[in-house]
């Protein structure tokens, strides 16, 4: 387990998503899913069909012609702000900032505290069901998605605000920001991805501008037995990849525990 601790009281943190890609698809019939949602864990009691393969923030989204009914469902727990989903071949759980009632931003519930445990409930829901040997995860990814607000249209040196090591020459001198991506795969095997790109919101209300900072990680595994282990790797990896990717002054403004 990573030792990096990222406690933050401000963090701009607007999703996170952890997943198994699986290596044969699953069953997906009406009566699967019926039983299947029968069989969720513990709080997931919005239930929702798939019309469509979603992906997290940056990736494409293609649509398909499977009919909604057979493709997939997602369960939302109304108390964390997580959402299960079950693909062909995937096995996902998103949480999203969202208000409460009372107007209040919810509190990311943390992935060993809250998603892990969800997502591994809800691949051992479906082993009960189908038996282990049709559930073999061959992937671990996770996403997360921080939405940096800026004065005006964000530029280079704003991300350098934010971000430190990112120094690429002659754009340092831009006077806009539109897309900056970084890809690698580290020791372990696991493949890197930072992704900073130009944000801008308008509504009734106010302009609001800035950039999205993705941070993403997976690696790919032939051993189905480890698929909780290596979804650990992954979330450390990007642990560790925030943790000496962010400056003094981020920690300061984000309100870090500890600085």
């Amino acid at each position: 387990m990573s030792r990096v601790s990222l406690e933050f009281a401000k963090l701009p943190l607007v999703e996170v998503t952890a997943r198994w890609s699986l290596a044969q698809p699953l069953p997906l019939s009406v009566s699967f899913l019926h039983d299947l949602i029968g069989a969720l864990p513990a709080g997931y009691t919005e239930i929702n069909d798939i019309d469509q393969i979603t992906a997290p923030p940056g990736i494409p989204t293609f649509e398909v012609s499977t009919p909604p009914s057979t493709y997939g469902v997602t369960a939302d727990n109304i108390k964390d702000g997580t959402s299960l989903r079950v693909e062909r071949q995937l096995l996902a759980i998103t949480w999203r900032s969202k208000e409460d009632d009372d107007g209040e931003l919810r509190a990311y519930p943390r992935f060993h505290q809250t998603l892990q445990p969800a997502l591994k409930a809800l691949r051992n829901s479906i082993v009960d069901l189908i038996g282990e040997e049709c559930v073999i995860p061959s992937v671990a990814n996770m996403f997360y998605s921080n939405l940096i607000e800026t004065d005006n249209e964000a530029t280079f040196e704003d991300i350098c605000t934010f971000l430190k090591d990112m120094s690429f020459g002659p754009i340092g001198n831009s006077d806009k920001l539109h897309d900056v991506n970084l890809s690698w795969r580290n020791g372990n095997l696991v493949d890197l991805r930072i992704q900073c790109r130009a944000s801008y919101v308008s509504n009734q209300i106010e302009n609001a501008y800035g950039f999205s900072l993705l941070t993403s990680g997976g690696t790919a595994f032939s051993d189905p037995t480890l698929y909780s282990e290596k979804l650990d790797l992954v979330h450390d990896a990007i642990s560790d990849v925030f943790d000496s990717l962010i400056t003094d002054e981020a920690n300061r403004r984000w309100a870090r525990a500890g600085n």
